[in-house]
C-alpha cells in the first residue's frame, strides 16, 4: 500500500491555553494527530479569541506547528512567546477593524 504524504497541513483548533491546543473530543484530537504526523509542513490557523478559551482535549504543543497565523488581536507578548518556542507566526489584519 502506498504511503500519503501531505505537503503541508492546514488545522484549526477550539482554544489555546499555556502553549496547548486542544479540541471537543477524542476522536478528533486522534484523527487530527494522524493527519498532522502524516504531513511535512504543519499549519495551525487562529482567530486570537482561541487564546482566551479552556479546551477539554488536548491535541498538541503549539511548538509542534511550522506555522501559525492569527489576527492582530493577539496581544504581542504572546506573539513574542510562541516565536520563543520554535514556531514561525504570521500576524494578518482581523477584517473590517481600522
Amino acid at each position: 500500500m502506498a504511503q500519503v504524504v501531505e505537503e503541508a497541513r492546514e488545522a484549526q483548533t477550539t482554544a489555546v491555553t499555556r502553549g496547548r491546543c486542544y479540541r471537543t473530543s477524542p476522536e478528533t484530537v486522534q484523527v487530527k494527530r494522524a493527519m498532522m504526523a502524516a504531513a511535512a509542513r504543519t499549519v495551525l490557523l487562529a482567530d486570537h479569541t482561541k487564546f482566551t478559551r479552556d479546551g477539554m482535549y488536548a491535541l498538541t504543543s503549539l511548538r509542534d506547528f511550522d506555522l501559525l497565523v492569527v489576527d492582530d488581536g493577539l496581544p504581542d507578548r504572546e506573539v513574542r512567546a510562541i516565536r520563543g518556542m520554535g514556531t514561525e507566526v504570521l500576524v494578518v489584519p482581523r477584517a473590517g477593524v481600522n
